[in-house]
């Protein structure tokens, strides 16, 4: 994969796998070598997913969706 570095303020939030070990999830823009392009990355590790526009748009739509529903556990 083409050289990265996150591009200003990547959204980073914390998250917890399955088995309930602490992770995190970056969502934003990264700067390589052939410009900017729309990222997501879970875990600490490895180079971020690139998103076309699509996907991405895709992508918030659906959490959109997920956040409208409300789910055992969840905190008002």
């Amino acid at each position: 994969m083409r050289e990265h570095r996150w591009h200003g303020a990547a959204l980073i939030v914390p998250a917890r796998t399955p088995a309930g070990s602490a992770t995190q999830v970056a969502l934003g823009l990264v700067d390589t070598t052939d410009g900017l392009v729309r990222a997501i990355r879970v875990g600490t590790d490895g180079p971020p997913a690139i998103l076309p526009r699509q996907a991405m748009a895709e992508l918030v739509s659906h959490a959109q969706v997920m956040l409208d529903r409300d789910l055992p556990g969840d905190r008002r």
